[in-house]
């Protein structure tokens, strides 16, 4: 499901759990916003809420494009990926246009 203002709905693309921790809740996504900003040069307070994304076996998120609707103003122009545990087989990041397929690695 993904939750809208509204009411939550079903995700056809892509089959996760996911949640969005607060940095008031954690030092250690404090620490993480910070080095991303650094690492990317943009600040972080027009930043999105950082996501902790679960795929499990079997989930999947299928082909979409990674921003927001450029005529509201809404544009996301980065993102930013970190694995947090290696993967024995699957998982696979496709970045179709570009040829290439990221393999998960910790870290």
């Amino acid at each position: 499901r993904v939750h809208t203002a509204s009411k939550p709905v079903v995700d056809t693309h892509r089959s996760s759990e996911s949640t969005c921790p607060r940095p008031i809740d954690c030092s250690a996504v404090v620490r993480l916003e910070q080095r991303m900003g650094d690492m990317t040069n943009l600040d972080d307070i027009t930043a999105e809420t950082s996501q902790v994304i679960r795929y499990g076996v079997g989930g999947e998120y299928l082909f979409h494009l990674d921003e927001y609707n450029i005529c509201s103003g809404d544009c996301r122009i980065a993102t930013l990926m970190t694995y947090l545990s290696d993967v024995p087989s699957g998982g696979h990041t496709v970045f179709r246009h570009w040829g290439l397929s990221v393999r998960p690695q910790k870290g």
